[in-house]
């Protein structure tokens, strides 16, 4: 593993140089923030991270549209609580999940807060581990939804199952907005976790990167990488070993990380000096 002094400050320098507000300009999460409520912020996250995947200039602008339809009802809470939502979602689509399925996805939501008295509560009692208790919650309502029938495709997608081999990156990621403390990105709004408990969400560009640093020992984005990379960051954070997520997905996105070594990239990339590929590619490494 790439030693701690030198990947930690290289981490800490990355996050340091860019304020949530930067963080938040092109993020889905900059969406749940946009509502003042605590309860509303808690529900719209559900369908933020549902539907981040792809890319973010098309899903963003899916995430405007559902704002916009809830907030015309009073808002995502209201929403949930309305009699009548018909046509709520009409003309909306984002790749394979159509109207039906949001409108599927808003029941689910709207009868385990009913059943549990609010979502938390769905998620199992503290003291079960952070995986078995998101694996019965994404259960929960992925089964409220389908109501008695098999879930769709997307119904599977927007809430999928954590006890699979898959890293079940947005699954991972939506609990980390609800838990980690508020910082001006992440929410803080769930108090039976802690954020010592969470695992990195991990997509393809997180997987290759945490292999290009030396913290894993291959670039796939898998269940068993989410659980490799989170035990190696909390090594070092045991407090927080998902508070890096951005400063990883940043390098592997924002900063057009390819996996191998190039003149173009490597240069600028603010960890260039712990990466196995990108070492020896040109000047020191500048923040982005």
């Amino acid at each position: 593993m790439t030693p701690a002094t030198v990947l930690v400050p290289l981490l800490d320098g990355l996050d340091a140089a860019t304020p949530a507000a930067k963080r938040l300009a092109r993020d889905p999460l900059g969406a749940v923030r946009a509502w003042p409520n605590a309860e509303d912020r808690e529900v719209f996250a559900f369908y933020a991270a549902g539907l981040a995947f792809g890319r973010v200039d098309l899903f963003l602008p899916v995430l405007a549209q559902l704002a916009s339809r809830m907030d015309a009802r009073g808002g995502p809470s209201a929403f949930l609580d309305a009699a009548d939502r018909g046509g709520a979602f009409e003309g909306v689509r984002y790749r394979w999940v159509r109207p039906d399925d949001l409108h599927a996805l808003t029941d689910g939501l709207a009868r385990t807060r009913a059943a549990f008295g609010r979502l938390e509560a769905a998620f199992g009692a503290p003291g079960q581990a952070s995986r078995e208790r998101l694996a019965l919650g994404m259960r929960r309502i992925r089964d409220a939804a389908a109501d008695g029938r098999s879930a769709s495709r997307a119904l599977k997608h927007l809430l999928p199952d954590v006890a699979g081999a898959s890293a079940s990156k947005r699954a991972w990621l939506l609990l980390r907005w609800l838990v980690r403390a508020d910082d001006g990105v992440d929410l803080g709004l769930w108090t039976t976790f802690k954020a010592a408990d969470l695992q990195m969400p991990v997509d393809v560009h997180v997987g290759r990167v945490g292999w290009l640093l030396g913290l894993l020992d291959r670039p796939d984005p898998s269940a068993r990488a989410s659980a490799q990379l989170t035990a190696a960051l909390r090594a070092w954070r045991p407090d927080d070993p998902v508070g890096w997520d951005f400063a990883l997905a940043h390098v592997g996105i924002s900063a057009g990380c390819t996996g191998k070594a190039s003149a173009a990239t490597c240069p600028g990339c603010a960890v260039r000096a712990a990466c196995r590929e990108g070492r020896g590619t040109g000047a020191q490494p500048t923040q982005r």
